[in-house]
């Protein structure tokens, strides 16, 4: 009979050491990184004309469309990691470069031809992080993280 009640315990103290450990597990999660499939990202994007502008208090503004003279370019990412502006290749100062880099959620833009831009201070337009990206649809965080800019995919 005490070995019916020792197996007893033994299996409580198991349960417990279940549950004590699914407790720790669950405590310790992180949030994970979104991972984005790399071909999502192909095609073309062109520009909605709405943004978004970090404030000072560190909350976003809400959605404005800008009117501007200068139209913002069509972006176009390939398979073979290229990155186009209005079906060009632009490597020109201020500008993100022509090769392209996705990892998680983040965009990085690489020069092959370098420009001379010591004259100039840009906002850091080699990073761009991904807040959305669905088959229509294309939010960037772009200009130093501090503008959301929305892109459509054109078909």
């Amino acid at each position: 009979m005490k070995k019916v009640v020792f197996h007893k315990k033994s299996i409580k103290m198991k349960n417990l050491l279940v549950y004590i450990l699914l407790i720790f597990n669950v405590s310790f999660c992180e949030k994970t990184e979104t991972i984005i499939d790399n071909s999502s990202i192909i095609g073309k994007w062109q520009p909605t004309y709405e943004v978004q502008n970090l404030q000072p208090d560190g909350t976003w503004s809400e959605w404005i469309t800008i009117n501007t003279f200068v139209a913002v370019p069509t972006y176009e990412f390939t398979k073979d990691g290229r990155f186009l502006q209005d079906g060009k290749v632009v490597e020109t100062c201020c500008n993100p470069g022509s090769k392209y880099k996705l990892v998680g959620q983040k965009l990085t833009f690489e020069y092959v031809n370098a420009p001379d831009c010591k004259t100039v201070k840009c906002a850091d337009a080699n990073t761009k992080t991904i807040e959305l990206l669905d088959r229509k649809n294309l939010i960037l965080i772009e200009s130093g993280d501090r503008i959301k800019n929305k892109y459509r995919r054109v078909q």
